[in-house]
């Protein structure tokens, strides 16, 4: 009873709404799959709906003189002509979106369809541009702080690029940092346990798959999924032995 008491009976209240709501993730696409095939929308259009209301008119405008009328109506024929102006802007954001988000789709549709991050293909803003023939600057406005809701979850657009990691071999498909990761985990995890594998067994384990990257980077990759070294391995199995 005590600890009920400390607790707010109205935790949503006008100080915390804002914040509430700032933390709030609302996708601005959906991706969804029909018969196998990937369809595209925004979740939100409704600026298509913006116009200038037709019922209004400079000539309903009273005035006193012919030259206070003449003065009302380019006054209010600039305010048609910004309106106008913001209208299409808006709608023209909403057809770069479309494109954009149909570009990523396109190049990642394992993904897309299975949710499984481990699907994910090498792809960069380069190649978005190259697609599009937008700007990289326009295409990272875009996709910042922007979410697809997918049938597998929302997803961040900025999480969906990685850039590919080089390959000895030319005809070796590109890989991405997840996917090496995945492959130091389940070379991990078939090692023998009696005699781990060290950082450097890792890496020529790796090269043998066409994955080439460096000592220091297996380290990295290693840390991130929290797996010890070869000695702690070792010693790890020896306390369970």
């Amino acid at each position: 009873m005590n600890y009920i008491k400390k607790l707010n009976p109205k935790p949503i209240t006008e100080a915390n709404k804002y914040e509430l709501i700032k933390e709030q993730i609302i996708p601005d696409f959906e991706v969804t799959i029909e018969d196998s095939e990937l369809y595209i929308a925004l979740t939100s259009s409704e600026f298509t709906k913006l116009r200038v209301n037709p019922e209004f008119s400079a000539q309903s405008m009273s005035a006193a003189n012919a030259n206070e009328k003449k003065q009302a109506e380019n006054y209010f024929q600039s305010l048609v002509s910004d309106a106008n102006l913001l209208i299409n802007a808006l709608k023209e954001r909403e057809t770069t979106m479309i494109k954009i988000i149909t570009v990523i789709v396109q190049m990642q549709p394992d993904f897309f369809k299975s949710g499984d991050i481990q699907e994910l293909r090498p792809m960069i803003l380069q190649d978005i541009s190259n697609r599009t023939g937008y700007d990289i600057s326009t295409i990272s406005r875009i996709t910042s702080n922007k979410h697809v809701q997918t049938p597998f979850g929302i997803f961040s657009l900025k999480n969906l690029f990685m850039r590919a990691l080089v390959s000895d071999t030319e005809d070796a498909p590109a890989s991405t940092a997840i996917q090496v990761q995945d492959l130091i985990q389940k070379i991990v995890k078939d090692e023998n346990k009696q005699k781990p594998l060290s950082d450097t067994d890792i890496m020529n384990l790796l090269k043998q798959k066409d994955v080439n990257i460096a000592r220091r980077t297996v380290v990295k990759y290693r840390e991130l999924l929290g797996i010890p070294n070869s000695t702690m391995r070792k010693k790890e199995q020896m306390v369970l032995n």
